[in-house]
């Protein structure tokens, strides 16, 4: 279902680097080994410049991994300014953090 979503969408650049690395994240799942977003990041960026190297000059390639990066490295940062009230939505927003990391 992902790649038919990513073909439906005609394989943008930012679609492509999110479904490859939701392709990572689910082999390394299926083959029980664990994996870091960081590591997704690279190996996606890889493959996609591997094929197509002229994606390092394309805007949308360039804001979605930007985006992801500081997503990943600010992630706790960003947590931490926001107080929840809510223990449940609190404990949601935990594992949510948890498994990006």
């Amino acid at each position: 279902p992902l790649w038919f979503y990513a073909g439906i969408t005609g394989f943008s650049p930012s679609v492509l680097r999110s479904t490859l690395m939701c392709s990572i994240m689910l082999l390394c799942n299926f083959f029980s080994t664990k994996t870091k977003v960081q590591s997704s990041i690279s190996i996606s960026a890889l493959l996609l410049l591997l094929y197509d190297p002229k994606l390092i000059f394309n805007v949308g390639f360039q804001l979605s991994y930007g985006a992801v990066i500081g997503i990943v490295l600010f992630q706790k940062k960003i947590f931490e300014m926001f107080t929840l009230e809510n223990r449940f939505l609190k404990y949601f927003l935990y594992i949510y953090i948890d498994n990006v990391n």
